[in-house]
């Protein structure tokens, strides 16, 4: 080996001995469940199989289906999960990253911006699915739907759309564009500065104390070095705060956070779980309603929007005369090698259908719309 090529099996070597401490007790991975390290369960999951469920899809469909619709936040966010992977992993979740980061709806200000992610998200899948169905690839087309479903089911979560009555009821699809355009819509702030949006959405990361253990701090300064390429990671950004001694409250707006979590300020809106949903509930000004009622209700939308969708796309596949492979992507079982091939193979990555251009998605209106 080169002098020069050293650097990838070292960062490999010091991202295994994190992931021993951090994942002790554990084998699943994300951070959308009531527990960080558990799920509990995994919440993108619970809410794709019950989707797909209802639409038809088989078992075996729905576990290939389910595994994308969570383990895009793994790639995107997980160093865990890299390692797990070894360096050719760790190498493209870094080398696809901006694509990743795009898949969600957060950073969205004004509802001309919600409007519009919601556009590029959807036509993206269809064109995904047509690509897909191209290239004879049952299995990007399900790396499609699963990350669109993830998508759209966040939308409930990071955004005001439950703070209104009058909402809580109505779907995405239930309620009329011109209806929506005149609603004032946002989403939290996430990749970007607090200050240039409406609310912060919140960020939950691993406990002070497991990045205090003798062998993760000894590793924290490489691992989190101007080198290094998780240097700009949220797991470093709490491991800084550990180092300069800032404080992170065992408690938020008076809910206990759970003990092998720490939140970082400032409180946010995100519904991601129940526990935080109590915070989420202060941070948005809802009274009406407690975290978890709030929580429920984001929750049930998010499923029976998941359910539409699946319903649309399948009636537009069968109307472009793509019914036949819409049939197989429902019916057709892939083992994990095949699901984590769409997100590791350069030729594949058939989810950048739905990152295409610029985010987070600045407002537009289609033609004939004033």
């Amino acid at each position: 080996m080169k002098k020069g090529d050293e650097v990838f099996p070292r960062w490999t070597v010091f991202i295994v001995l994190l992931v021993a401490v951090l994942v002790w007790c554990s084998e699943a991975v994300g951070f959308s469940g009531e527990d960080i390290l558990r799920g509990n369960p995994w919440y993108h999951q619970l809410l794709t199989e019950r989707a797909a469920k209802t639409c038809g899809f088989s078992d075996g469909a729905v576990a290939s289906l389910k595994w994308h619709a969570d383990y895009i936040d793994s790639y995107a966010y997980n160093p865990l999960w890299w390692a797990d992977g070894g360096l050719s992993r760790l190498k493209v979740s870094l080398a696809t990253y901006d694509h990743l980061a795009k898949l969600h709806f957060d950073d969205l200000f004004s509802t001309m911006q919600v409007e519009a992610n919601w556009r590029r998200i959807l036509a993206g899948t269809l064109l995904g699915l047509l690509w897909a169905k191209e290239q004879n690839d049952v299995g990007a087309a399900q790396n499609v739907l699963g990350v669109s479903l993830h998508a759209i089911q966040d939308f409930y979560a990071h955004s005001n759309w439950v703070d209104a009555p009058d909402r809580r009821n109505r779907t995405w699809f239930e309620v009329p564009p011109d209806e929506r355009r005149r609603m004032s819509l946002w989403t939290g702030a996430y990749e970007k500065p607090v200050q240039l949006g409406v609310k912060p959405h919140g960020k939950i990361e691993p406990a002070a104390a497991i990045l205090n253990m003798p062998v993760v701090s000894e590793l924290m300064p490489l691992v989190c070095s101007p080198f290094s390429p998780l240097s700009n990671s949220s797991l470093c950004a709490q491991w800084k705060n550990v180092r300069e001694g800032v404080a992170v409250q065992p408690s938020v707006l008076g809910v206990r956070v759970p003990d092998n979590v720490a939140y970082l300020a400032p409180p946010g809106i995100a519904l991601d779980n129940r526990w935080g949903a109590n915070i989420a509930v202060q941070v948005r000004g809802v009274t009406d309603v407690t975290g978890e009622q709030l929580f429920e209700i984001a929750l049930a939308l998010a499923e029976r929007t998941s359910v539409q969708w699946l319903n649309i796309l399948e009636a537009q596949m069968n109307a472009l005369g793509a019914g036949e492979f819409w049939q197989r992507v429902k019916t057709t079982p892939f083992p994990l090698s095949e699901r984590t091939k769409q997100y590791e193979h350069y030729n594949k990555l058939p989810y950048t259908f739905l990152s295409t251009g610029q985010y987070p998605t600045p407002p537009f209106r289609e033609a004939g719309d004033e």
